[in-house]
């Protein structure tokens, strides 16, 4: 996203913006340790609502990067590579989330096979 104005401002506005957005970076980084399918519902809305919303918003989190992390790239400078200053540092904070869930939690038991689940047939789509 851009931050007009001087660089102090610009500082803190982007300060500002990483910090309300933490809890959503915090959401995308744990994909890998929802379980499939019952947290399906979940990665769905990342996927769906999430991601979408940041981009919106201006940051740079593509979802190949963000699979890459998923699939457990580590390394900042790799997910930082080709996008701007304050993309990258979302992107970095999505990996500092996923280094925190490694150490808390180690490595998923059971590794996520599909990131983008589908959602489940409705009642009411006539394949009764």
């Amino acid at each position: 996203p851009a931050f007009p104005g001087d660089d102090t401002k610009r500082r803190a506005d982007l300060h500002g913006a990483l910090k309300v957005n933490d809890k959503l970076f915090e959401a995308i980084a744990a994909v890998p340790w929802i379980p499939e399918p019952i947290g399906d519902d979940r990665v769905r809305a990342i996927n769906d609502e999430i991601v979408p919303r940041l981009e919106k918003e201006g940051w740079r989190v593509s979802r190949d990067v963000i699979e890459r992390i998923w699939r457990g790239e580590r390394d900042d400078a790799s997910v930082m590579d080709g996008v701007d200053a304050a993309s990258g540092l979302a992107l970095s904070a999505i990996v500092r989330h996923s280094r925190n869930f490694d150490r808390a939690y180690g490595k998923p038991n059971e590794p996520r096979v599909n990131f983008y689940p589908k959602p489940p047939p409705s009642a009411d789509d006539g394949t009764r």
